[in-house]
């Protein structure tokens, strides 16, 4: 069943007063688009915690506030498969892609107790850092820092458990193998994206996943 988005989450219109905006097409065949860039898709999402994530008129989705979750409550990705989510970010922002989670109800932090964060902080140490699965193991930084751009980025993050395989635009930077007990089995979990404080801007533009 479709749930509404939480009232923290702030729809605004994207391409002027009727127009609003135009659904985006998967990057690749046979993806699903969880977050196309219209309202009707973040209709599926859920904000778990304070702060919200915002619609802007370019139609992407932007942080605000926090320490909150905003997740895809409609249905758990079932594994093996792909995530893919595009997100642009200033040097000292804090955000994070979660995965592997089970509901959260209006409580965040059972994503960051029960799942894994793939974060996104391009002014952190090394085990905490852009491409780093948070907690528990840093990212290759060589790549990250070949791969990594000022402007729109692209994880892939694969889920063939028990690993986690994490690209950035096109280039693998981190490979793990998730064994923590307190973690649910990667083959089903949500996927959330992190909004950490007002001081920590991102924003996200395309979200999806695809089988295999």
């Amino acid at each position: 069943m479709l749930v509404a988005v939480a009232v923290a989450v702030l729809a605004v219109s994207c391409s002027g007063e009727d127009e609003g905006c135009e659904a985006l097409a998967p990057s690749v065949p046979g993806a699903q688009l969880l977050f196309d860039g219209t309202e009707e898709s973040l209709a599926r999402w859920a904000q778990a915690g304070p702060g919200s994530f915002e619609l802007q008129d370019d139609c992407t989705l932007r942080t605000n506030g926090g320490l909150g979750l905003l997740w895809y409550d409609d249905e758990p990705v079932e594994a093996p498969a792909t995530i893919r989510v595009e997100w642009m970010t200033t040097a000292e922002a804090n955000s994070g892609v979660f995965v592997g989670f089970p509901a959260v109800g209006d409580d965040p932090l059972v994503a960051v107790d029960h799942g894994y964060e793939v974060q996104i902080d391009p002014s952190d140490q090394a085990g905490w850092t852009t491409g780093a699965i948070y907690g528990f193991q840093a990212p290759d930084q060589e790549a990250v820092a070949e791969a990594v751009t000022e402007g729109w980025n692209t994880f892939e993050i694969a889920l063939d458990p028990p690993e986690i395989v994490v690209s950035l635009n096109g280039l693998l930077v981190n490979r793990f193998s998730a064994a923590d007990p307190a973690r649910v089995d990667l083959g089903r979990g949500f996927v959330g994206l992190q909004n950490h404080g007002p001081e920590d801007v991102v924003v996200f533009r395309r979200v999806e996943v695809s089988p295999g």
